[in-house]
């Protein structure tokens, strides 16, 4: 049985290249991955000021409606007792 160490060696240095090919391809992807979650966190996070914003604008606008029609049945309510 004839072992060429240049066979092993080649074998080795294969085995060796190809995991550090594939490690260092998935530290990549994780980097890139992280990468877009961070952009995902900054667009949710505008998307939920905006919205927080509108509902804001929103909630102010049924506030002031809400005071005038409590202030239009207040009305109609003294004009019924004065009747």
């Amino acid at each position: 049985m004839h072992i060429d160490i240049n066979e092993i060696i080649s074998a080795f240095l294969g085995f060796i290249s190809t995991y550090l090919a594939f490690t260092l391809n998935s530290k990549k992807n994780d980097l890139d991955s992280r990468k877009i979650e961070e952009e995902d966190k900054k667009e949710n996070r505008d998307y939920i000021i905006e919205q927080n914003e509108r509902l804001d604008k929103e909630n102010k606008y049924l506030t002031k409606e809400n005071r005038r029609l409590n202030d239009e049945i207040n009305k109609l309510k003294g004009k019924q007792n004065d009747n």
